[in-house]
Parts: structure tokens; C-alpha cells; sequence
């Protein structure tokens, strides 16, 4: 049936009593094969029919006359014949269009392409966790299921403020969260870039320093780890309940110390006489140890700065060293419970039980409302206090960042309000020498 397409008339179009009838387009000038399809149920939608470069004919829905006026859509039309005759094949384009958006990967499949294939490579292994845990928690629960394409700077945008406003916890911001989950969502969208998995520029670049082009970070405090310094009751306290807590034969719940958890407080000792990181400390082999020379040589691929480094080791570390070396089983300073060859990942249960016993622990409840104690001090805060104390103690910044393996001296330089009491003590050498020229 052929009909001069107006608004009216469409409007007065009643539908046929099962399936669909067609109107062809019969107004002056109209494109060959424009028409409209209305059905049993009153869909009204716009076509094209037309053949393609191999004359196999097809129809092509516009669109539905509620989204389309007649003018628009015979326009549209027209347009689209000018295309087809130079090959193009607009069903057939809109049936690939559909096909690579059902292959398409989500937030879901980059997560875990980028966790094996860059992650595993290249984070240690908490940083791994963390990332792990920012993307369980945190960044696929809002955008797991999207596609890459879909993902606007505005959706990275809106993530970066909700992690920061604190509603996903407790309702405290953390913007020092806010800004690593961004950091993540950034890298990832750079290797999907790399991997082909993305076009154009990245949602989740990071603005300029003019605060335009990307993702404003939050400013963040500064932690109160940075300004740990353990006093030396609180070294004595931690060095008793070390000690106790390697002579135990079985633990508060009354099971036997395994072989493996035996010496754990050698580790601590270690961690707070090196200032060295825990995996550091864990991940050690004997083989890099000279005892004699009191060297530590740390592979570069152990490190955070990712360059080998020679650690002087103090006169306490070596006691320390020796008295291990004497009852050591296979390569590693500390094995893991699998074997002699296994290594052990980490001592966050015998942490909370040594700050418990000495006394730098509280009673808080979990998430789950259960009481349970949550140490005072991280293992962390142990790096710190040996860089402070050193600090307090006139040693020079440039040092200290030498025997911490800090490639960046921004990072050592962070203690240096802490050497303002050497500094005054210094000064007031000289005023005390002075005062019999002052009157």
C-alpha cells in the first residue's frame, strides 16, 4: 500500500488485526523504498528496503515513529541510499555493531586480564592484595558489568567522590583510598589501551596541575605512621613479649605451635634493627647474607625501588643472624608451613598476639560486632620508627634514605621536621659557649 506519510495520517494508522502491514511512502520527491511497518500492537517504525553491492535485498528499521517525525525519518532515508550506493550495507553494519558489543569486554574481564597479566608481574605481593581487594570492594561492585567504551570520565569521576565521602564504610573520608582506587582504574585503562582494548584517551586520566582535563585528586593528610617513633619502654615491651611469645608451646586457643610459626619473633627483631620492609624481611634467603662482612645483598627484583641493594647490617642484626643461622632449615630465613622450601607471606596474626602482650593493642569490634584487638602500632610503623630515631639522633637525611633504599629523596625527606629537636640541641651547644661573650 502506498500513502503520502504525514503526521495526520500517521496518527489515524490503526494496526492490523495480527501481524504487521506495510505503507510505502508515496510524497513527492520520497526516497525509493521508504516506508513505515505498523503492528498488531500498535508499533509504528520506519524502513528502508534496498539492496546492497551483491543485490541481495534488505530492510533497515530507522527507527520508531515515537523518536522519529516523518520528515526526519524520510531524511534519514535519503541519506542512507546516498551511503548504500557507495557500498555501504547499513543492516549489515548494524548487525556487526551488535555482535562485537556482545564480545566486548567489561570492567569485569580488564580486572582480571590486567590482576594476571600485569599485576602478578610487576606489584609485590601486598600490593597485589591491595589492588585485589580495591577492585572486589570497591571498583567492580559500581562498574564490574560495564563495557570499556561506556565508561566516561564522568563514572571514574563519580567513583573517585564516593570512595572519598566514605559512604561504601563508615561515612569518614579517605581520600589517601579515593586516590589509590583512581590510580588503579588509570593504570588500567593504560594497559587496555596497550592490549588494544580501548580507543581514544583514557576516562580516568588524572587532571592537570591547573585542575583541568581529568580527575581532581584529593589532597591527603599526612599519616600518622610517617611520625612513629616507638619510646624505649615501648621497644622493651615488644622485646618481652617477642621472647615469650617464642617460647610458647601452644598458642591461647591451646593448640601446638607448629615448626614453621617457631622464631616469627626473629623476624620482628629484624623488621625494627634493618627498617626494612616485612616482605623484605620475609622473602630472605640465606644465600644473600655475608655474615662475615655484615652485608645483606637484596635482589633488585625483592625491592620496592626494583634496583639490587647492599644493606649494612648492625652489630645487634648480626647476633640476631647467627643465633638463627645455627637451627636454619632450607633457603629461607623464615619457611613456610608447606616445607623447608616454601616461604612464609606474612606475621599479621603474631603481631596482633606480641602488641597484645606488650601492651600496643585496644579491644575494638570487628565489622562483624565481635570484640577483637587491633594493635596500636602497624608492622610498618616499625620502618618508621627506625628512620626517626635515627633522625632524632643527628644522623643525615641523605644516610638514612641510603639505608632505607629510597630512590626518591622526597620520600626520606618527609622526616625532616623530626630532626628540629638535634637541631635546636645543636644550636644550644653553641649558645651555651657563648654566654660569657653575651651580657
Amino acid at each position: 500500500m502506498k500513502k503520502k506519510l504525514t503526521e495526520r495520517y500517521v496518527e489515524g494508522l490503526k494496526p492490523p488485526a495480527k501481524g504487521c502491514a506495510v505503507v510505502w511512502d508515496s510524497s513527492k520527491g520520497a526516497p525509493a523504498g521508504f516506508g513505515l511497518r505498523i503492528t498488531a500492537n500498535n508499533v509504528i517504525s520506519f524502513i528502508l528496503d534496498y539492496r546492497n553491492s551483491n543485490r541481495e535485498s534488505r530492510r533497515f528499521t530507522i527507527g520508531q515513529w515515537n523518536t522519529w517525525l516523518v520528515a526526519d525519518a524520510r531524511t534519514e532515508a535519503s541519506d542512507l541510499l546516498k551511503e548504500i550506493s557507495k557500498g555501504a550495507d547499513p543492516v549489515q553494519d548494524r548487525i556487526e555493531r551488535r555482535e562485537k558489543l556482545l564480545t566486548e569486554p567489561t570492567v569485569d574481564d580488564l580486572a582480571k586480564k590486567y590482576m594476571r597479566e600485569h599485576s602478578m608481574n610487576h606489584n609485590r605481593g601486598s600490593h597485589q592484595r591491595n589492588n585485589q581487594q580495591m577492585l572486589d570492594n570497591l571498583i567492580l561492585p559500581r562498574l564490574g558489568k560495564r563495557r570499556l567504551t561506556a565508561i566516561t570520565f564522568a563514572d571514574v569521576d563519580a567513583l573517585h567522590n564516593w570512595v572519598n565521602s566514605g559512604r561504601h564504610k563508615d561515612g569518614k573520608t579517605t581520600p589517601y583510598r579515593a586516590n589509590r582506587v583512581h590510580s588503579l582504574v588509570r593504570s588500567m585503562f593504560n594497559k587496555a589501551i596497550d592490549w588494544g582494548w580501548y580507543q581514544g584517551k583514557n576516562p580516568a586520566k588524572a587532571a592537570s596541575k591547573n585542575g583541568s582535563g581529568g580527575v581532581i585528586r584529593f589532597d591527603e593528610e599526612q599519616r600518622q605512621g610517617w611520625q612513629t617513633q616507638l619510646s624505649d619502654e615501648q621497644f622493651g615491651a615488644l622485646e618481652r613479649a617477642i621472647t615469650d611469645y617464642d617460647a610458647r608451646e601452644k598458642d591461647e586457643s591451646g593448640r601446638e605451635i607448629t615448626e614453621c610459626e617457631r622464631g616469627i619473633g626473629e623476624a620482628i627483631r629484624l623488621l625494627i634493627l634493618t627498617g626494612s620492609r616485612e616482605m623484605e624481611v620475609l622473602r630472605a634467603k640465606w644465600e644473600e647474607f655475608d655474615l662475615k662482612q655484615g652485608i645483606w645483598n637484596r635482589p633488585s627484583h625483592r625491592n620496592k625501588g626494583r634496583k639490587p641493594e647492599r644493606v649494612n647490617l648492625s652489630e645487634a642484626t648480626l647476633v640476631v643472624l647467627k643465633r638463627m643461622k645455627e637451627s636454619a632449615v632450607g633457603p629461607y630465613l623464615f619457611r613456610g608451613k608447606f616445607g623447608k622450601n616454601t616461604v612464609r607471606t606474612t606475621i599479621r596474626r603474631p603481631w596482633v598476639a606480641i602488641c597484645k602482650a606488650a601492651g600496643l593493642a585496644e579491644r575494638v569490634k570487628d565489622k562483624h560486632g565481635m570484640l577483637i584487638y587491633k594493635p596500636l602500632v602497624r608492622i610498618h610503623d616499625l620502618r618508621h620508627s627506625y628512620a626517626s630515631w635515627l633522625v632524632n639522633h643527628g644522623e643525615p637525611l641523605e644516610r638514612i634514605g641510603k639505608l632505607l633504599g629510597h630512590i626518591d629523596p622526597k620520600t626520606t625527606h618527609r622526616y625532616a621536621h623530626l630532626a628540629d629537636a638535634t637541631l635546636r640541641s645543636a644550636t644550644n651547644k653553641f649558645g651555651e659557649a657563648s654566654m660569657k661573650w653575651v651580657q
